[in-house]
């Protein structure tokens, strides 16, 4: 049995209904449903979504190991670096598979001269905790200075602007809710 079927197998009985009932609810045979779990045929997406909704999973539930989802360690040989606005912003991703998790804490360094426009969506948030320097975070044209040790939460506003308006580096720690890349 692979890993896709042995979960919605466990997640079908935890909810409590029948391999009849579950084929019921999204519309296939029960005969099709046992296949399915038993690993004889893998499902389309669009049943494979049914399944799912049903069954009150994600598809990340189904298709990621446990091993990949309850990583809690990580090592800086296994962050993702990009760089940003020619090498003005650095940013490490502190975890890997960051896409899987529900948030992607993120080590930024702002370059001195150098501004950073932020674009948050609906229910989106994000938290900085300044390591080093000066930024000014502009805020719905309110302009904000914070300074080495302060820190800033913000939910959904359609930009923010950071700025690093000082002549060193600034350091920031930032935690995105969802994960962002």
């Amino acid at each position: 049995m692979n890993l896709q079927a042995e979960k919605i197998k466990i997640q079908r009985k935890k909810v409590g209904l029948t391999i009849k009932e579950l084929a019921k609810k999204i519309g296939y045979t029960d005969a099709y449903i046992s296949q399915i779990e038993n690993g004889k045929v893998v499902p389309s997406i669009k049943v494979l979504k049914k399944i799912v909704d049903t069954l009150d999973l994600s598809f990340r539930d189904i298709l990621i190991s446990n091993s990949q989802q309850e990583k809690f360690f990580f090592k800086k040989s296994e962050y993702l670096e990009i760089r940003r606005q020619n090498n003005s912003i650095e940013e490490k991703f502190l975890c890997s598979n960051f896409s899987f998790k529900k948030m992607q804490p993120t080590y930024k360094i702002i370059k001195p001269n150098t501004e950073c426009i932020i674009n948050l969506k609906p229910k989106d948030e994000k938290f900085g905790y300044i390591l080093k320097g000066m930024i000014e975070l502009d805020l719905d044209n309110k302009i904000i200075i914070l300074n080495e040790h302060d820190s800033f939460y913000i939910t959904y506003h359609n930009y923010i602007t950071i700025k690093n308006t000082n002549t060193i580096n600034a350091e920031l720690i930032c935690v995105d809710l969802p994960p962002n890349i």
